[in-house]
C-alpha cells in the first residue's frame, strides 16, 4: 500500500470598500498566504478587482498586504502586523467612545 499526506495551511486577506452608490460593500482585493508541505510559505501576487480603487489608495492596500503577509510568516513587525495594527484601532475606537460618553455625562 502506497499513501500519501499533503497538507496546506492558506490564509486569505480580503479588502473592500463601502459602495455609497448601491450599498453594501465592494471588493477591492484577496491577498492569500500559503504554507506548503515543507513549511514555506507562498506568497502570490494579490487579486486585484477593482483596479481604480486600488490604484487611488494603492499605499495604504500595500501596507495591509504587506501587514497580513507578515503574520503569515512569522515575521511580525509592531508597526506592520495587521493584529497589532487592528488592536491599535480599537484602541483608539475605545478612547473617542469614552470621551464621547464623558462628554454626554457632563451634559446631563
Amino acid at each position: 500500500m502506497l499513501t500519501e499526506f499533503n497538507s496546506l495551511d492558506e490564509r486569505c486577506l480580503s479588502i473592500y470598500e463601502y459602495d455609497m452608490v448601491n450599498g453594501g460593500k465592494a471588493l477591492i482585493l484577496k491577498v492569500y498566504c500559503t504554507k506548503r508541505d515543507n513549511g514555506v510559505w507562498e506568497l502570490p501576487a494579490p487579486q486585484i478587482f477593482n483596479n481604480n480603487v486600488y490604484q487611488a489608495n494603492k499605499t495604504s492596500y500595500d501596507e495591509a498586504i504587506q501587514a497580513f503577509r507578515n503574520d503569515c510568516v512569522g515575521s511580525v513587525d509592531e508597526n506592520t502586523s495587521v493584529i497589532l495594527n487592528e488592536l491599535e484601532s480599537l484602541k483608539q475606537d475605545n478612547e473617542i467612545i469614552m470621551l464621547a460618553i464623558a462628554d454626554l455625562a457632563n451634559t446631563i
